[in-house]
């Protein structure tokens, strides 16, 4: 008998079909889910909130000297910008500039006076050197 309501010439009925669709968008989802919330609570550090190293007043100076000195001048606009509103003063000979900065004590900061030296030609490649805390900071 032809007319069997049992037996099925299609290979699968219509209702199969979104199920299967209906399962795999579940799992996909389920996938993506996983992804991007299991990392943040698996007991992982905290990614660090900046790419900006944490730097102490004095490193943070240095660096800021060294990005003014690198146009091959160094004005003292560049100097105070540098320094905020440190105590600092600025020597120079023929050999090098000399900028002598007085840090507050912070907490994970050590204070004291630092003196940074950019040894001339200013240049792009001029790297300050930057002393012990208070070595040649004498006559403030």
């Amino acid at each position: 008998m032809s007319g069997d309501p049992g037996r099925r010439t299609r290979p699968l009925a219509g209702g199969c079909v979104w199920v299967f669709v209906g399962g795999v968008l579940l799992v996909v989802l389920g996938l993506f889910a996983a992804g991007v919330l299991l990392p943040r609570g698996l007991g992982r550090p905290a990614e660090p909130k900046s790419s900006v190293p944490d730097l102490t007043g004095a490193e943070l100076a240095r660096e800021r000297l060294e990005t003014a000195a690198g146009d091959g001048t160094l004005t003292d606009a560049e100097v105070d910008a540098a320094t905020g509103s440190l105590p600092h003063r600025r020597e120079s000979d023929a050999a090098a500039v000399r900028v002598v900065v007085t840090f507050p004590e912070r907490p994970g900061d050590p204070g004291g006076c630092y003196r940074f030296v950019l040894p001339l030609p200013l240049s792009l490649d001029t790297r300050v050197e930057m002393p012990r805390r208070g070595e040649g900071c004498t006559g403030e």
